[in-house]
């Protein structure tokens, strides 16, 4: 099988096209040269911008593919261009998408009011009603996050009547190359600063998120590509089901983390529980075979190593306010102690 990747260069990319590779696909990548990964030097590279129609098409149809995979579509514009620049060549498309399109995702940010949202999240859960995500967070038209929505994608694919879709709702993904630096917060302070206390509020440790190691993510690309069954489906990618709690404690444990990991009331502490965020693999694992072939610990370790490695290049000292951090702890052990003498005192026994 013949199997064009764009935007296989960054952070799931290179792991799609090399186990595509391995299994014995003939794979090529088509992005804009600026990031090169040394895993993929054999691979055939095509270079240009995917939003120029004209490069993308000829791109494609110089390589002939059976499947086109997109992991960078992120606007409606993108979508359309992707299946103009296939049409007549490619009899199927793999496009890469988020669990931001759910309400969920609204709810959390505030964008959406109204009651908490049933988790985990069907591949047939409400969609956001408010488009356009980022728009607020960009510097204007020209900036990828005015256009950014994950929803139009979709629509766009799956409603096409001659190229037959494939999309795949990804979770929050770990690993290493991770631009977001998932990890690096507590990282920063069980190893490289030694905190010797982590300080989490009621709301945030409650909250409960889908991640996947980027491999397993990777497997189910390929899952999608090789299996004729994907056709015209919808899927979710997810590996485990973690409160940030949970999160934080599985990777003190793979660091060795010695130090104390607490939960500290704050103002916003009696806010309303918060809305989690998790995804319903069951399809994907039903139809597809999909399951998790790198541990989680095997994953944390992998992406701990290249976290400290490879640190921000800029780094905000107001995510690392330690001293605010110490008073939040030195006052919740003031009153545990206050409330330790008042039981003696009364002596009532106190829980």
């Amino acid at each position: 099988m013949r199997v064009f990747v764009v935007g296989g260069t960054h952070f799931i990319g290179p792991w799609v096209v090399q186990q595509l590779a391995s299994a014995g696909q003939s794979v090529a990548v088509f992005h804009r040269g600026i990031t090169e990964h040394p895993a993929l030097l054999r691979v055939p590279h095509f270079h240009g911008d995917r939003s120029d129609q004209e490069t993308l098409t000829a791109s494609v149809h110089e390589w002939n593919p059976d499947i086109v995979i997109d992991m960078v579509a992120g606007s409606e514009r993108h979508a359309q261009i992707l299946l103009e620049s296939v049409r007549g060549v490619a009899r199927r498309v793999v496009v890469a998408s988020s669990m931001d399109v759910y309400q969920a995702y609204g709810r959390i940010h505030g964008t959406e009011p109204g009651p908490i949202q049933p988790t985990p999240l069907t591949e047939g859960s409400a969609l956001r009603s408010v488009w356009y995500p980022y728009r607020n967070e960009s510097e204007g038209e020209n900036d990828p996050l005015y256009h950014y929505e994950k929803i139009l994608v979709e629509r766009t694919i799956m409603n096409d009547s001659t190229v037959l879709g494939t999309v795949l709702r990804f979770p929050m993904v770990y690993g290493p190359r991770d631009y977001q630096h998932r990890l690096f917060p507590y990282l920063k302070r069980m190893v490289v600063d030694r905190r010797p206390v982590i300080v989490l509020d009621p709301p945030g440790s409650a909250w409960r998120a889908s991640r996947a190691y980027v491999a397993n993510v990777a497997h189910a690309v390929v899952l999608a590509v090789t299996n004729e069954q994907a056709r015209g489906h919808l899927y979710h990618v997810s590996d485990i089901a973690y409160s940030e709690w949970e999160w934080v404690q599985r990777i003190a444990h793979v660091v060795g983390y010695a130090g104390r990991i607490v939960i500290v009331p704050t103002d916003a502490s009696s806010a309303s529980p918060p809305q989690d965020w998790t995804l319903d693999p069951s399809r994907i694992r039903a139809e597809l075979g999909y399951h998790a072939r790198v541990a989680v610990d095997d994953g944390l370790e992998a992406t701990i190593a290249w976290e400290l490695a490879n640190p921000p290049t800029v780094i905000n000292p107001a995510d690392f306010n330690y001293p605010a951090e110490d008073a939040r702890w030195a006052s919740a052990q003031e009153i545990s102690d206050q409330a330790e003498i008042s039981c003696a005192l009364t002596r009532r026994h106190c829980t």
